[in-house]
């Protein structure tokens, strides 16, 4: 057992606990800030299963004019579009206006493929999702959940603040889903 007194033991502890504390004194969303930077875009969770939802009350509007080689069609499901990339060769923008007066959202992303992958970015082109494909279809209504909190740390908390998300899709068979014009629900 190493010698508890030793500055090799308490000297990296006590380093740690003092960047902590600094982080927290300087910055109030601190672990905000790491959770949205070091966990929400690399986080594991697949696809949850549901149902695609019948409406959504979240102000927003798609920004056709700042997306890119993407393409409109209607899906699968009675009422609801696919947004794919035009040209798979490239990657395609989809570019979503995006009232934040929650924390969360949910969006119906769908691929195949493994050269698929799909990631969301806030306006610092900071990732706050990320989705790779697999050798299967992912089903239609499943499921992703965005932290909404972390499109700029939460540092605002009024509800009429409008964020730019853009929604990257890479590969032939990468899809987000919309209904009537909406992406987030």
């Amino acid at each position: 057992m190493k010698n508890l007194t030793s500055p090799r033991v308490w000297l990296p502890a006590l380093l740690c606990v003092a960047a902590v504390a600094a982080g927290l004194t300087l910055y109030s969303d601190f672990f905000l800030a790491v959770r949205c930077s070091c966990v929400e875009p690399f986080k594991a969770t697949p696809l949850a299963k549901g149902q695609l939802l019948s409406c959504s009350n979240i102000a927003q509007t798609i920004s056709w004019e700042r997306s890119s080689n993407v393409t409109l069609a209607k899906g699968d499901a009675e009422g609801w579009d696919v947004i794919s990339p035009t040209d798979p060769q490239q990657p395609a923008v989809l570019a979503v206006e995006v009232s934040r007066d929650r924390d969360k959202a949910v969006w119906f992303p769908r691929m195949s493929g493994e050269d698929c992958s799909i990631t969301v970015l806030t306006e610092g082109n900071r990732p706050v999702d990320r989705l790779r494909g697999s050798a299967e279809w992912s089903p239609i209504g499943a499921r992703r959940w965005l932290n909404l909190r972390c499109l700029r740390y939460g540092d605002v908390d009024h509800d009429d603040v409008v964020e730019l998300i853009r929604i990257q899709m890479y590969g032939k068979w990468a899809q987000v889903w919309s209904k009537q014009g909406k992406v987030f629900f």
